[in-house]
């Protein structure tokens, strides 16, 4: 298992994580509340979790999926600013 989670300065902390195929990983919310969002690609989150509470997902295809946090971040056109991060899975 894996693990990303938040930082103070709301980002995710790693920004980017590169696992095998049938790793879970896990998000947790340290400072404040976000939400795990799946954006571009082929998988679908979108979770809020709260200060303490934590989220997973397990990834079972090769490929590249993104995530940001819906509150501290922003998407235009396919590009995410401020609190996004990635899963590589080889």
């Amino acid at each position: 298992m894996k693990g990303v989670s938040t930082s103070s300065g709301f980002r995710w902390k790693p920004k980017a994580v590169s696992i095998a195929r049938g790793t879970k990983v896990t998000w947790k919310a340290v400072t404040s509340s976000h939400t795990v969002t799946a954006y571009k690609g082929s998988w679908s989150k979108n979770t809020t979790i709260n200060q303490g509470q934590s989220t997973s997902f397990t990834f079972k295809k090769a490929g590249t999926y993104k995530f940001r946090c819906r509150f501290h971040s922003t998407l235009s056109n396919g590009v995410c600013s401020g609190m996004c991060g990635k899963v590589v899975v080889g």
